[in-house]
């Protein structure tokens, strides 16, 4: 029994004995790793960081020196970026081993070119890499010569020469030398001498006696750069580089010569180069603001003039060139230009036969016109350009030109002023004129070119200021007289002349005369003409609202301004029956105009006023081309309600019952809305102090 139940409680007793409890785990940071896997079991630390891998010293957060460089964390300025010698080159707290930018010149170390040595323009002058930039690199023009001793640490010339404070250093230089000017110097007595080297000022001036200039020729091989020269001008001649030089010496230049402000002669490059003294030649010579000749190899660019330039009698003066036959590129002048009698001034250039390119003239230009003996025209005068047989694009004058009257009355010598251009042989493009044009008597004016010749183009240009003058003038708010072509091009000022005498006095809108070569297309005009003569004979009034006389061709171009011609009875001061107004054409002498309108009033006291074309000959062509109805009495052009004009919007529409249109093409009409004139396509634009010019 006791073997049974033994054997009985051997079993019941296994089943319920009490299970053996779990050994316990110690976290005493409480940082959920147990002690015996943490590196700091008393530092609560769960990312375990041991930057020195050491496990004897323990993680990070418990190793008073986490790089294990011997330099405890509290004094370390690289806690965990071992650096024993702790360098900290610019004292911010910061060791080298650890920071970013060594010299604090916010140019980071792996992009520094001297990491230990603040250079934030980063300068290396010989572009080797392995010696660092100028800052840290001791032989910066790589020329094996230190630059402790190396007279021009910064170039590797064998010749160069630091020119230092006296004369004689100067007077020293030698023809194909290298210099440097390390300050400013002021000569008491020079002898100009020709100069083939290189000479940079670093910005220094050179001062020497009124009229001496530094060099008499500037020859090919030369660069001269950086230099100021007061009192004087550079160079008689130039053939060689001038960059970042300026003068303020007034140039005066008697019988023998050319003046200008910079250097007289140039047949090299000026670039970035100013002159702001005045340029002046006595007789009929010729004068420029910073050069008086450009020569066919002469190139200025980004340079300016802001003296005045004169010249005498028969001469040619600019704001900034005399006579150019080189390229003009970026550059502008302000100064006034003017010249004596039967000269040829312009704002920018007297005479170009050259290239005008992005340049531009804010100051006046004025020619007088004397005797009118010659068969050259006299007195001529442009905003930009007097005389223009080269090519002008993407340039602006905003000054006013003005040219005399003639003392002889001999119109084979009329005066030419234009708002860019007085006369026009050459091409013009893309340009524009904001100033006023004022012709004096005989004289031809435009609100751009005063005469544009039978080889000269106009391509998309305008002219947003007025033309006036007096007496026996042919004026247009584009152009005053035309051989030439005119294509894609505006006129926005008013065209008026109230004339005291008689003679022929012609005023349109857009051109003055158009003659038989003329061609005028795409183009159109918005201001008014207006001529009022006070004592005038049968046959002396012309007022369009687009041209006034055309003998040549019109077609696609449209006028909306107000036209206006009257003479009065010089002893009983009544109107006479004198002259011819049109709202487009004042008369068309044997001229074709197609595809054309007006919109603008026509008033005269004759029966050859209102209507498109106030007189018509026989011979001439007028087609396709339409009126508002009711703005005359004549009958040349056929006219149209403004509705009518105004309804379709497109061609080859009927429209209020017409098909006004009629094979007008659309690439070159944009026929807007039901209420919208028909207006141009692909014009330069309007000019942003004209917000409601439309094309």
């Amino acid at each position: 029994m006791r073997g049974g139940g033994g054997g009985g409680g051997g079993a019941g007793g296994g089943g319920s004995s009490a299970a053996a409890p779990a050994p316990s785990v110690s976290d005493r940071d409480g940082d959920g790793i147990a002690d015996d896997e943490d590196n700091c079991p008393t530092v609560a630390n769960r990312d375990q960081t041991n930057t020195d891998n050491n496990v004897t010293d323990g993680g990070d957060a418990c190793d008073p020196d986490d790089d294990n460089d011997l330099i405890l964390d509290a004094a370390d300025n690289c806690r965990t970026t071992r650096n024993p010698n702790q360098y900290n080159n610019d004292t911010d707290g910061l060791g080298d081993a650890c920071d970013p930018d060594d010299d604090n010149d916010l140019i980071p170390d792996t992009a520094d070119n001297c990491r230990v040595v603040s250079n934030p323009d980063q300068t290396n002058t010989d572009n080797n890499v392995t010696d660092g930039g100028d800052a840290c690199d001791d032989d910066d023009d790589n020329d094996n010569i230190p630059d402790t001793t190396d007279n021009c640490p910064t170039i590797a010339v064998a010749n160069c020469q630091v020119i230092g404070t006296t004369q004689e250093a100067l007077m020293a230089m030698v023809s194909d030398g290298y210099y440097i000017l390390n300050a400013s110097l002021t000569l008491t007595s020079w002898t100009p001498r020709n100069f083939g080297g290189t000479l940079d000022g670093r910005d220094h001036t050179v001062t020497l006696p009124s009229g001496t200039p530094l060099f008499d020729v500037i020859n090919a091989s030369a660069t001269v750069l950086n230099l100021g020269i007061r009192n004087t001008i550079l160079a008689t001649r130039n053939a060689g580089t001038l960059t970042r030089v300026w003068t303020n010496g007034n140039s005066t230049v008697g019988t023998v010569g050319f003046s200008g402000g910079l250097v007289r002669i140039n047949n090299g490059l000026i670039a970035h180069s100013y002159a702001t003294g005045s340029s002046r030649r006595s007789d009929a010579g010729t004068a420029g603001g910073l050069v008086g000749f450009n020569n066919n190899s002469g190139t200025i660019l980004h340079s300016y003039a802001t003296g005045t330039s004169s010249v005498g009698d028969n001469g040619r003066s600019g704001g900034l060139v005399g006579v150019n036959n080189g390229i003009i590129r970026s550059s502008y002048a302000t100064g006034n230009s003017t010249t004596g009698e039967d000269g040829t001034s312009g704002g920018l250039v007297g005479h170009n036969r050259g290239a005008i390119a992005a340049s531009n003239a804010s100051g006046d230009s004025r020619a007088d016109l004397g005797a009118g003996l010659s068969s050259d025209p006299g007195g001529v005068s442009g905003g930009l350009v007097g005389r223009n047989d080269g090519n002008i694009s993407g340039s602006h004058a905003s000054g006013n030109s003005e040219s005399g009257d003639s003392s002889a009355g001999d119109r084979r010598s009329r005066p030419l002023s234009g708002g860019l251009v007085g006369d026009n042989y050459g091409t013009i493009r893309n340009s524009h004129a904001s100033g006023n044009s004022v012709v004096g008597d005989q004289g031809l004016g435009g609100g751009l070119v005063g005469r544009n010749n039978n080889n000269g183009l106009i391509d998309a240009c305008y002219a947003s200021g007025n033309s006036g003058g007096a007496d026996s003038i042919i004026n247009g708010g584009l152009v005053g007289w035309s051989a030439g072509s005119i294509n894609k091009s505006y006129a926005l000022g008013n065209v008026t002349a109230i004339v005291d005498g008689g003679g022929t006095n012609q005023v349109g809108g857009l051109v003055g005369l158009n003659t038989g070569t003329g061609i005028i297309s795409r183009s159109y005009a918005t201001g008014d003409s207006d001529l009022g003569v006070k004592r005038g004979r049968d046959g002396g009034v012309r007022s369009g609202g687009l041209v006034a006389s055309n003998n040549g061709r019109i077609t696609h171009s449209y006028a909306t301004g107000n036209s206006r011609g009257e003479t009065v009875d010089q002893l009983f001061g009544r109107i006479q029956s004198s002259g011819s107004v049109g709202s487009l054409v004042a008369e068309n002498n044997g001229g074709d105009i197609s595809y054309s309108y007006a919109t603008g009033t026509a008033t005269g006291a004759t029966s050859t006023s209102g209507g498109l074309v106030g007189f018509a000959r026989a011979d001439g062509n007028v087609r396709n081309s339409y009126r508002v109805q009711n703005t005359g009495s004549t009958t040349v052009g056929d006219h149209r309600t403004l509705a009518q004009l105004q309804c379709p919007t497109m061609a080859n529409e009927t429209c209020e019952m017409v098909n006004t249109y009629e094979n007008w093409d659309e690439d070159i009409w944009f026929f807007g809305t039901s209420t919208e004139l028909p207006t141009l396509h692909d014009l330069p634009d309007c000019p942003s102090f004209r917000p409601n010019c439309r094309h």
